[in-house]
């Protein structure tokens, strides 16, 4: 897998979910479109992470901290606000931040087979 696959990889979901956002918003839907939203948001903020990584650096292994540095940092407040939810429970705020965490999931899945 190279770098190009992932950023296809991540173009892909993005576009997935606006695509059944919209489809969810036409069948009357609201609030599985509004998970398709973020989840859609998750996948466009590491891909903007990515291609961060690879402006900044030529350098494989400072692409790499980069990175995992931001896989680290970014969710902490989700699974902040996932912890927060559970314990008032807060099923709409557990949906979403769950959304967040499965999304992430698949982005690092994505990522380790990047880099083996």
């Amino acid at each position: 897998m190279t770098k190009e696959d992932i950023l296809s990889y991540l173009d892909g979901e993005i576009e997935a979910c606006k695509a059944a956002q919209e489809a969810l918003t036409a069948d009357s839907r609201k609030d599985e479109a509004v998970l398709q939203k973020i989840r859609g948001n998750v996948f466009d903020i590491f891909r903007t992470v990515f291609v961060t990584a690879q402006q900044r650096t030529s350098d494989e292994a400072a692409f790499r901290a980069f990175i995992e540095n931001n896989l680290t940092n970014i969710p902490r407040g989700w699974k902040a606000a996932y912890a927060q939810a559970e314990a008032h429970n807060d099923a709409i705020r557990l949906a979403q931040e769950q959304v967040k965490l499965t999304a992430l999931s698949e982005v690092e899945t994505e990522l380790r087979q990047l880099w083996g």
